[in-house]
């Protein structure tokens, strides 16, 4: 395997912007698993957040995109991110608002679980829904066996194919953590496919209504796209949008309880923004935004991504041989002293120049290229609401834990013992 450092020496820097652009849109660095990989699968199937960067990844980007712009048109996705987030500032009170406090991931992790049901399916739950919480507990169970499925994941672009495809190497796996993520795979596979019934009966081919339907559609004409290709999409769209929104979050509840100051600054200024719009506009924000971005630039939720080298290439003088692994480290960018001024301490106004707020690509925690993040302006959207709702109605207070890493193989995640009070402005 080749481990490559994503900040690349320079490649971020305005001294060899060449360097990130060819780093970045490269197509040879950008596939997610080995070719070879998905084409001896047993299974023969694809799904979007997996494989090549071919014609097939690209097209389900296209296919996202375009569910994004009708439901924008539509004010959907905003209306389903509002009564989220309504949803969420309830159970915060409810449940953080004791002397105990509690840890605020569950609430987090659901909020952006039905956001992204109200993407793929339209659908707006109640957090104690009954099928919400079967839901939310076949994706728990997958990312309690996330890392040693991580893991297996990349001994197939080491180990001979045969080794890879025996049952003797299935049963080593499941005798590991992994066991919950296969164990949650048949329930949520069956809870898709029954949303694949249930949308049929009324899709509409000229005017299709969620993320899901859209595949539907697309599968009717396009052989790759089988039922079970779809329903792995969508447990891709749901695996990639719920764990690290509810961690982000919970990072940035931790950093405002160690800065009440902060917190009330923010408070004033949405305060003041609702007297411009009454419909909060991220405009008039520029340091709520500035703190967001910070936060998110102080603890990104994933360091890195294995990438496959497709063809033989050559960056900056490293020789990278077709079929290697990269590993290319997102924190080593967004706290190299050569990108920011005193990387590892939080400045909640780092982004703000002359009293605007200014976006800096080197927060890349979505990572960067032609394999970022596909639901990143949705995430981004989730994130300055539920933010927002969250001081707005709250102060913050940390009761238990610190801002320790949690031990962990692929995520940067709080430890386990965090307690957060929120008490009700």
């Amino acid at each position: 395997m080749t481990f490559l450092e994503l900040a690349y020496l320079e490649c971020f820097s305005s001294k060899n912007p060449s360097a990130s652009a060819f780093f970045s849109h490269r197509s040879a660095i950008s596939s997610a698993v080995s070719p070879s990989l998905v084409s001896t699968r047993k299974s023969k199937m694809r799904f979007g957040s997996d494989g090549p960067y071919d014609e097939f990844h690209k097209k389900t980007r296209v296919q996202w995109h375009d569910t994004m712009k009708r439901l924008a048109g539509k004010n959907k996705i905003d209306e389903i991110i509002q009564q989220t987030a309504e949803k969420t500032t309830f159970y915060l009170e409810k449940l953080g608002s004791s002397p105990e406090g509690m840890d605020p991931r569950k609430v987090f992790m659901n909020a952006s679980i039905n956001v992204t049901s109200g993407f793929a399916f339209e659908k707006n739950y109640d957090f104690e829904d009954e099928e919400f919480q079967k839901l939310a507990e076949y994706i728990n169970e997958f990312f309690r066996g996330l890392t040693h499925k991580s893991l297996q994941q990349m001994t197939w672009n080491i180990l001979p194919r045969w080794i890879c495809e025996s049952d003797f190497y299935a049963k080593i796996w499941y005798k590991t953590p992994m066991k919950h993520f296969l164990d949650a795979v048949p329930p949520f596979h069956k809870f898709i496919y029954t949303m694949i019934k249930e949308q049929r009966k009324s899709l509409d081919h000229a005017n299709p209504r969620n993320y899901l339907e859209t595949l539907l559609i697309d599968a009717e004409s396009d052989p790759k796209w089988g039922y079970f290709t779809v329903v792995a999409t969508i447990v891709g769209v749901f695996l990639g949008a719920s764990d690290t929104l509810a961690n982000t979050m919970t990072w940035l509840a931790l950093v405002l309880a160690d800065h009440p100051e902060v917190q009330e600054k923010m408070n004033n200024e949405i305060k003041a923004a609702r007297e411009i719009d009454a419909d909060l506009k991220k405009e008039n924000c520029p340091f709520t935004r500035s703190v967001l971005l910070e936060s998110r630039r102080l603890n990104s939720v994933s360091d890195t991504l294995p990438h496959i080298v497709s063809e033989d290439i050559t960056v900056k003088g490293f020789h990278i041989p077709r079929n290697s692994q990269i590993f290319g480290s997102l924190a080593a960018v967004m706290r190299d002293p050569k990108n920011f001024d005193n990387p590892s301490k939080f400045i909640p106004d780092r982004f703000i120049k002359d009293g605007r707020f200014e976006n800096d690509p080197k927060v890349c925690g979505f990572s960067v290229g032609l394999r970022n993040c596909i639901g990143k302006s949705l995430a981004i959207e989730e994130y300055f609401a539920f933010a927002t709702a969250m001081v707005e109605n709250f102060r913050i207070k940390r009761v238990a834990g610190n801002m320790d890493l949690a031990k962990h193989a692929f995520l940067r995640l709080p430890i386990d013992d965090i307690r957060v009070q929120f008490l009700r402005r």
